[in-house]
């Protein structure tokens, strides 16, 4: 679909059989109720059906089931804004989802396999998944069964969420094991087949606008990374305190590769919470200094265990040193470009901002600027040729825990550690040797991956672990792992 952003309409280049589900309004309107109709239209602008909706105060407002027949089709909608609860206040909308809202009940549940797991050393960035099975005793999904239109709501990338009630005081409390992205689906012989995955996983778009940071706290070098594709679903909790630091540039590699190039370099771990919002925070690894009480799990609740210690690994860092000076000025691009805005990929690393034209051509304009990239929008068939300050580069390698290097070690090549951080990052990876822990127990559906944790041994000590992988179906049991 695209957006009109001036009157706040919509338009479907084919006709939709789907509602508007629910409004996402930015934290800044939290503090003021939205009054505003939702009018849904048909090819020719017909009016189709009017909803009126108040939002009371929440930042997520579902509109489904508002005075709409659940047959509407539609290919255009307009969303009028007509009141707030305070004078002269910006709306702002982060998402808007389409859609119907299914609800599965246990009996309608064959199977349920979720993993969710994050990774301590960040060597890779996991995404979460889940695999669900649905009896079609109805056959409510069947595309052949005129009196449903369940089929149609199932579209890729559609949430699902996962809850457990847990039965506490002869009541029963909801608790959300995961939210996830529907990947894809099939149907056969009643039953209703779900690959899904968090949003980690689909963030694959190239990363072109990394700056060259000098000494950048790591908060604004995420907050660069998230703003450039306009993500806005995430919360980066570290304190000031932390003091984190980096220096360096990221490379034009996916969203999810930045993403953990920037956790590698500032020992963070980045994950997803229960409702799909994507976190970035610090682990107490192996640590009972938290603020929260570690979980103490119960040997006598173990159905098996299994505890292996890491091989002990010796570590190749490349590291990066930087240097440049502003008086330094070379040609960076010459070459003819046709009308339109280009993103041009830079063969040497500058300085953002000081990329400028080497001669007087009002054909073209400089849009964007980048430690690799630049945008340039072109009016005329012209010569672009550019200028700016360029960063010399050098790499040195540096070799951690040297007395296992030829029978295990690893290579990291990261364009964000020097020798400002290369000793915390490996400490971060653990190298001498670590301890696994893995066990299967009765269900605990608070527990969450990054938590801490005490592993009573079987000799009565008491190991603390952080949990790095919580796997489990619909039976009573998980299997936990952590180090």
């Amino acid at each position: 679909y695209y957006v009109e952003l001036g009157d706040g309409s919509l338009g479907f280049f084919a006709v939709h059989r789907l509602l508007l589900e629910a409004l996402y309004f930015a934290d800044i309107c939290e503090r003021f109720k939205v009054n505003y109709f939702i009018r849904d239209y048909n090819g020719n602008l017909t009016l189709k059906a009017t909803r009126f909706v108040e939002n009371n105060n929440s930042l997520v407002v579902s509109t489904s089931g508002n005075n709409v027949s659940e047959d509407i089709t539609f290919n255009y909608i307009s969303i009028e804004f007509f009141k707030t609860k305070e004078p002269y206040r910006y709306i702002k909308l982060n998402e808007i989802d389409f859609g119907g809202l299914l609800t599965f009940q246990k009996e309608q549940i064959e199977n349920i396999d979720i993993i969710n797991e994050i990774s301590v050393n960040n060597n890779e960035l996991p995404a979460k998944s889940l695999n669900l099975t649905i009896n079609d005793f109805n056959n409510e999904f069947d595309i052949l069964n005129p009196k449903s239109n369940s089929i149609n709501i199932l579209e890729k990338v559609k949430s699902i969420k996962i809850d457990y009630y847990l039965l506490v005081a002869n009541n029963y409390q909801s608790i959300t094991l995961g939210t996830y992205l529907l990947e894809n689906y099939k149907i056969e012989n009643q039953k209703l087949k779900f690959d899904c995955y968090d949003t980690i996983y689909y963030l694959n778009e190239i990363y072109y606008g990394s700056n060259f940071y000098d000494g950048v706290e790591v908060k604004q070098i995420f907050n660069d990374l998230f703003n450039y594709f306009n993500y806005t679903n995430y919360e980066i909790n570290i304190s000031d305190n932390d003091n984190i630091k980096l220096m360096g540039y990221i490379p034009n590699v996916e969203f999810r590769e930045a993403l953990r190039i920037i956790a590698e370099a500032s020992g963070l771990c980045v994950t997803t919470n229960r409702y799909g919002k994507i976190v970035i925070k610090k682990l107490f690894v192996g640590s009972t200094s938290i603020y929260e009480k570690p979980k103490t799990f119960d040997r006598r609740l173990f159905f098996k265990e299994n505890v292996k210690v890491e091989k002990p690994f010796s570590i190749n860092f490349t590291l990066y040193d930087y240097n440049y000076n502003t008086n330094n000025i070379e040609e960076i691009y010459n070459q003819e470009l046709d009308i339109g805005t280009h993103l041009i990929e830079l063969d040497k690393l500058v300085l953002p901002n000081t990329i400028q034209k080497m001669e007087t051509n009002s054909n073209y304009d400089i849009i964007n600027q980048y430690a690799l990239n630049c945008v340039v929008k072109v009016t005329q068939l012209t010569t672009v040729k550019l200028k700016a300050s360029i960063i010399n580069e050098k790499k040195t390698s540096y070799i951690y825990n040297k007395k296992y290097v030829n029978d295990n070690c690893i290579n990291i090549d990261n364009t964000l550690i020097n020798t400002n951080n290369v000793d915390s990052v490996a400490y971060s990876k653990r190298s001498s040797g670590k301890i696994i822990y893995n066990f299967d127990t009765l269900l605990m559906p608070y527990i969450e991956e990054g938590d801490n944790g005490i592993f009573v041994t079987k000799y009565n000590q008491n190991k603390p672990f952080t949990i790095t992988k919580i796997e489990f179906s619909n039976s009573i049991i998980q299997n936990i792992e952590g180090e």
